[in-house]
């Protein structure tokens, strides 16, 4: 793999653009973290460290995502990223040692190693990386053995970048960091425009609040239009961090030639809008398919390329603060044939 990475060693290699990406996926194994119970003592069995309930509940939001994925793309072309969370745990002789949380059965033969990610991307792979019309950036803070062998870029972050065709919307900070970068794209023709975060306070869930993806997504819809949904919450926060929220949003949507649609999210699932859109335009998202973003996707890529699980994802994005765009990415062909 070092191979491919060297081959990456100019931020503007740009690869052949595939549009048949396959589908990475974390592991579940990382969930049980979200599942223990609360206590300061090491206990002499990890497993009375775990609320069996909720951890089976996280499980079965897991598996319903993991189905609808398959559904949209079929099980050959996902790749289940390894992970392992370990804890301490009180031997026989006293000794305290790490010992991984429960995983799956099913998914302990699924799982695919990925050792030059650190830990935490493992879990969300969204952040580690983003293709843009065939270049790689590699987000500098997920990848660990690489240095000198490939450019790293803040563009990477997909939780703070979103890309399709050639519109690239991104946060104040990172239009900050990768100003450099994004003036190279502006020189290969992309349009690119900053959009505010989300407050915090104007929020009924918690989130990770230096991502804008939970709240707003870029979409292509069937007759390749780019659509930016925004949940309303967003949309009507007002003046944050000294900006009119409404009005750059609108300003960055004309820029970069973009159809602005807010969306009523008043009663949907935490999180809905940080989705997963496949390469054929299908549409991974939280159920029901009928909810208002439900209906938004309908309208934008047809009936035949909406894929809603089959429950409202609710616990994971509540106690993990990702969503289904945060526990996947799509996989280059390139990089795929390099792990």
């Amino acid at each position: 793999m070092a191979e491919f990475f060297r081959s990456l060693k100019d931020v503007e290699t740009v690869l052949e653009t595939s549009r048949n990406r396959s589908v990475v996926i974390a592991s579940p194994a990382f969930l049980a973290g979200f599942a223990l119970v609360p206590g300061e003592e090491i206990p002499e069995e990890i497993e009375r460290m775990i609320d069996d309930n909720l951890l089976v509940s996280l499980w079965e939001e897991y598996f319903d995502i993991y189905d609808t994925i398959v559904r949209a793309r079929g099980e050959d072309h996902i790749v289940v990223v390894e992970n392992e969370l370990k804890l301490p745990q009180i031997l026989p002789n006293n000794q305290i040692e790490s010992q991984p949380l429960p995983i799956p059965e099913q998914f302990i033969s699924k799982q695919q190693a990925v050792n030059w990610l650190e830990s935490f991307y493992c879990y969300w792979p969204r952040n580690a990386y983003l293709e843009v019309d065939g270049q790689i950036f590699f987000f500098p803070e997920a990848w660990r053995g690489i240095d000198g062998l490939v450019s790293l870029s803040y563009l990477g972050d997909g939780g703070r970048v979103l890309a399709k065709q050639d519109a690239i919307i991104v946060t104040p900070t990172i239009w900050n960091l990768a100003g450099n970068d994004l003036d190279k794209m502006r020189a290969r023709g992309f349009k690119v425009a900053v959009i505010p975060t989300v407050n915090p306070v104007k929020q009924k869930f918690n989130f990770c609040q230096r991502d804008i993806d939970g709240h707003s997504q870029l979409i292509e819809g069937s007759n390749d239009q780019l659509h930016l949904l925004v949940a309303r919450s967003f949309f009507n926060q007002g003046r944050y961090q000294g900006q009119d929220t409404q009005k750059v949003i609108e300003s960055s949507c004309r820029e970069t030639d973009v159809n602005l649609v807010v969306i009523d999210d008043r009663r949907l699932p935490p999180l809905s809008l940080n989705l997963l859109q496949l390469d054929n335009q299908a549409v991974v998202f939280t159920g029901p398919a009928d909810s208002t973003l439900g209906k938004v996707l309908k309208e934008i890529v047809g009936k035949d390329k909406i894929f809603p699980t089959q429950q409202p994802i609710r616990l994971i994005p509540q106690k993990s603060k990702g969503g289904i765009g945060c526990l996947t990415n799509l996989l280059p062909e390139q990089l795929k044939a390099a792990m």
